[in-house]
């Protein structure tokens, strides 16, 4: 295989991949915004992925409790 042949279907496979995201607008409060940002960058994180992080164990956490 030659080697633009490989960076295509290795780009194409990463496409694949990647998972889709949406973007949205909210509205939040200054102390949540700076809370987070500061927990963001504890975390080594970026503000979005921080966020979609807390929220997707919440999700989680709900589905147990509603499970038991």
């Amino acid at each position: 295989m030659k080697y633009k042949q490989m960076l295509y279907l290795l780009k194409k496979e990463l496409f694949v991949m990647k998972p889709l995201k949406t973007q949205v607008s909210i509205t939040l409060d200054d102390p949540i915004i700076e809370k987070i940002k500061e927990l963001a960058e504890e975390d080594d994180r970026n503000f979005s992925q921080y966020i979609n992080m807390v929220l997707k164990e919440w999700i989680k956490q709900k589905e147990k409790s509603i499970e038991n």
